[in-house]
């Protein structure tokens, strides 16, 4: 069976449009969102130099396609093992916290692995 990852091509974008895409107030779709994942060479790390303070707040679907765009491209992860990280981050987790707060320990999750 084939990867997953390996059958989903992404369009090319030039750096004017990167720019654009991760200086605007919210990622509109899911294709922009893997555009975003692509744009920061695949490193976890980047994602935390990333303005998200002034963009809406990601829903956590779109924190997991983020992250699996990240860790496929990055480690070969596969879907399971994202779905298992993402798991943990979110289990138990208060209502009244912000996505973003929720990001910065999915990716903690993501380093202790």
């Amino acid at each position: 069976m084939a990867d997953p990852v390996e059958s989903v091509k992404l369009p090319d974008r030039s750096q004017e449009e990167l720019s654009d895409l991760l200086t605007r107030d919210k990622v509109e779709t899911m294709g922009e969102l893997g555009v975003l994942a692509e744009s920061v060479e695949n490193d976890v790390d980047a994602m935390l130099t990333l303005d998200l303070q002034d963009r809406a707040f990601f829903t956590r679907e779109c924190f997991t396609i983020l992250l699996f765009w990240i860790l496929a491209k990055g480690a070969k992860a596969r879907v399971s093992k994202v779905w298992d990280v993402r798991d943990a981050a979110f289990k138990n987790r208060e209502a009244s916290q912000t996505e973003e707060v929720a990001l910065q320990d999915l990716l903690g999750v993501v380093r202790m692995r």
